[in-house]
Order: structure tokens, then sequence, then C-alpha cells
């Protein structure tokens, strides 16, 4: 494993323990990633918040970078874990 491996790792490994109660994430990327989180998908998510699909798409993308996150269903994981979604939506996806 390469330094530039580790350091994914290590980072992703940060991110899934340690979330901070805003972690940088926009107001936009939050409200997509708890609709997510809610189980829609992204044609619906952007249907209901009346933007683009792929707007959605850069919105995920962004929340993943931010929290070192994959794929979508890491994303959410890190989410409930740090304690990012709204009460409702944690205890549906647990």
């Amino acid at each position: 494993m390469n330094r530039t491996s580790v350091n994914a790792t290590s980072q992703r490994g940060e991110a899934l323990g340690g979330v901070t109660a805003e972690a940088g994430l926009t107001e936009r990327e939050r409200a997509v990633l708890t609709l997510l989180a809610g189980g829609l998908l992204h044609r619906e998510i952007a249907l209901r918040l009346g933007i683009a699909r792929p707007t959605v798409d850069v919105h995920l993308a962004h929340a993943k970078d931010k929290l070192g996150a994959r794929t979508s269903a890491e994303l959410v994981a890190i989410a409930v874990r740090g304690g990012l979604l709204p009460g409702s939506c944690r205890e549906s996806v647990r």
C-alpha cells in the first residue's frame, strides 16, 4: 500500500468515526443528503428541490468528498454516525 492509499484510508476512517457537526456541508448538500437517506432516488430529489438531476449528482459528489465517502451508502452511513441527519432520517436508516 502506498502513502496515498494509506492517507485516503486514514481520512475515510476518520470520517466514519468523527464527523463534526456541520462537516463543512452546504445547506443544499445537507438537503440532498437527507432526501437520499430518506430513500428518494436522484430524480425524485431533483423534482422535490426543483433542481436538475445532474445538480443532485454534483451536490452528492461534493458531500462525498467532504466526508471522505466513496459510495452513496457510505455517505449516508457517515452522516448517520455523525449526527448530520434529522432525527427521523437517522431512525429510518439504522
